[in-house]
This record gives C-alpha cells, structure tokens and sequence, in this order.
C-alpha cells in the first residue's frame, strides 16, 4: 500500500501538473521581487543645429513599479501559499483514491482466486463423479445434480477475474503506470 501510494505521487499525471504550477508560482514570486530592467534612451536629432543640441540621452525607471514592488511581492507569496494548499489537498485526494483502489484491487483478486479455486473444486468434484458414475456407485442422478453444482461455479468465476483486472486497471490509471493484464 505504502508502496503503491508512493509510485502515485511521483507518477501520476494530476500531480506532476500540481508541481507544475507551484513551480510557476516560484517564478511568479521570484518575478514580482525583481524590477524591471531600466530602460536607456538615445536619440539624435536634426543634423543642421549645433553639434551640442543634436544629441539627447536618457535613463528612465519606473516609478510605479518601484511603489507597486511591496504589493506584488505579497500577492504574489500570497499565490503560493494558495497553490501550496491546493498542491496539499491533491496528494490529500490521490493517497484517498489509491488506497481505495488498492484496497479494492486486492479484495477483487482475492475474491477471482476464491472463485477460481471453487470452480476448480466444482468440476474436479464433477470429474469424479463421471468416474463415479462409470464405476456403478452412483445414478445419472447424482452425476447430473454434481455437473449442474459446477456450472454456476464456472458462471461465476469468469466475472470475478474481470473484476480483478477492471479493478488493477484503476489502479495502474490511478498510479500513473501502465495496466499490465
């Protein structure tokens, strides 16, 4: 179980989007602590003036971005904490949702062994009753009554062994990992 649980988190597709995200709302974080680069500017302008007016330079910062640097810094540490919690409560569901389908796929198998050990306890029965039979020791009756026990077994085993690979299924799907039949 543990195992199984374990292979989810790494492998399962809902997850690795989740860190996915987080990973974005880092950089998001990372971003909203940094000001943009300044810009610089240089221009020269009408060649028939004096050579002191044709030139013009300029260094530019943003000053909203200076005073907005606070504010997106918390919104954005905020969007963590938000995406962290949303992160948490996914692992939360998918441990939920493999152990239940753990559970069921062991319960599932347990029941097709189950079945298939009764269905081969049923038509070994109903073999040694044709020999039985042949021998004399017991009537057509009896033999009859022995292979109409062994048909439901039969009946019953086949959808207990798809359950059990329905059941694997759901869990491979829910681990990440390839069902194997």
């Amino acid at each position: 179980l543990a195992q199984a649980v374990q292979v989810a988190f790494e492998r399962n597709p809902r997850i690795r989007e989740a860190r996915a995200r987080l990973e974005l709302a880092r950089a998001d974080l990372d971003a909203a602590g940094r000001l943009p680069n300044p810009g610089v500017g240089y221009a020269r302008l009408d060649p028939s003036r004096e050579p002191g007016e044709q030139v013009t330079r300029s260094v530019s910062l943003g000053l909203g971005d200076l005073l907005l640097l606070p504010s997106r810094k918390r919104f954005a540490a905020a969007e963590l904490l938000r995406v962290q919690g949303v992160i948490a409560h996914e692992l939360l569901q998918l441990r939920r949702e493999g152990e239940h389908a753990w559970y069921a796929c062991v319960a599932a198998g347990q029941v097709a062994g189950m079945r298939a050990l009764v269905a081969q306890s049923a038509e070994q029965s109903a073999a040694l009753a044709g020999r039985f039979h042949d021998a004399g020791n017991i009537s057509a009756l009896q033999l009859a009554q022995e292979r109409a026990a062994a048909a439901p077994a039969r009946n019953e085993a086949d959808p207990a062994a798809l359950d059990a690979l329905r059941a694997r299924a759901e869990l491979a799907a829910t681990m990440g990992v390839p069902a194997e039949g």
